[in-house]
């Protein structure tokens, strides 16, 4: 079915007041759904942006050579993980009952 189907069938016999309402809300829909789909495509270009400076940044980082983090460090991101700070202390007192 063409708009000017629609047209004849549905809006051609309404009174004038109503077919201007219905052209302005036509109008602003179509408005408010370009204005989304520019702000979706600026987040998109935004992502890939961040996407390829955190790229960079580790390509930097793997090429150093050295490690992020020390043996200590890496408990610590461990125990932080798997069940937060409480278990980061017990990791410890456990070290600690070990030395």
């Amino acid at each position: 079915m063409s708009v000017d189907d629609v047209y004849e069938q549905h809006v051609r016999g309404l009174p004038l007041a109503d077919r201007l309402r219905l052209a302005e809300r036509i109008v602003a829909q179509a408005a408010a759904e370009a204005q989304g789909s520019s702000r979706a495509a600026g987040a998109s270009a935004g992502a890939e942006a961040l996407g390829s400076r955190l790229r960079a940044i580790r390509a930097r980082i793997e090429r150093s050579g050295e490690p992020l983090l020390d043996e200590a460090g890496v408990r610590q991101e461990l125990a932080e993980r798997r069940g937060g700070a409480a278990a980061l202390e017990l990791e410890l007192e456990g070290d600690a009952h070990l030395r």
